[in-house]
């Protein structure tokens, strides 16, 4: 099932959030193309957003702010670890976006982080559109080949808008659907380390 929330609050410029919940997948998508890939949460639209989903058997994490001033195709992250059908995993992105220095978006799954997003902009200003749990409720930004190479990856000056990630939906039609079960969604407006979200993942482990 999709949930689409126009939440203003979700929608303005992030300065620390922590996005977290479990997630289980009955089925995997068999490929990564963009068409193929599982939405877990997705906020934000065509220029400015973030998202997690399963790319094959890898989970993903990763922003894009496209827009001036920013001016940024994104950066993503995916797990070391393979997901398998049927089994229960816990996914967490934290947000540390201050007005002035390191700008970061850490992404952990199963209470262990799997890879830091640095960049020299805004790593989450304000976006639009819908927010979707377990779909694309209008539309979001995926890696696609060549973003983390240049020119794709390049920063401000100097930069070139490349859309091949991205998925766009028109009028109220939806895509990239979740097969499977989620729990214990939650957002909070702090940045939470890796030991709370470890104790977090042990402690509901077993419930």
């Amino acid at each position: 099932d999709c949930v689409g929330d126009k939440n203003p609050l979700y929608d303005n410029e992030i300065s620390k959030r922590t996005i977290s919940f479990w997630f289980s997948p009955e089925t995997l998508p068999s490929g990564a193309a963009k068409g193929d890939v599982s939405v877990l949460y997705e906020e934000g639209g065509t220029v400015n957003g973030l998202n997690m989903y399963i790319n094959g058997t890898k989970f993903v994490g990763g922003a894009y702010a496209e827009s001036s001033p920013y001016k940024w195709n994104g950066s993503w992250v995916t797990s070391s670890k393979s997901l398998e059908a049927g089994s229960w995993y816990f996914a967490a992105m934290v947000f540390d976006n201050p007005a002035s220095g390191d700008k970061t978006l850490k992404i952990y799954l199963d209470g262990e982080l799997e890879g830091t997003i640095n960049v020299e902009t805004n790593i989450a200003p304000n976006h639009t559109d819908d927010d979707g749990l377990g779909a694309v409720i209008s539309d979001t930004k995926v890696m696609y080949p060549g973003w983390d190479t240049p020119p794709d990856n390049v920063v401000g000056e100097g930069f070139v808008r490349n859309n091949d990630g991205d998925i766009r939906n028109d009028n109220d039609e939806q895509s990239n659907f979740f097969d499977g079960k989620m729990d214990e969604f939650r957002v909070t407006d702090t940045a939470r380390d890796s030991d709370w979200l470890k104790t977090r993942y042990h402690s509901e482990l077993g419930g």
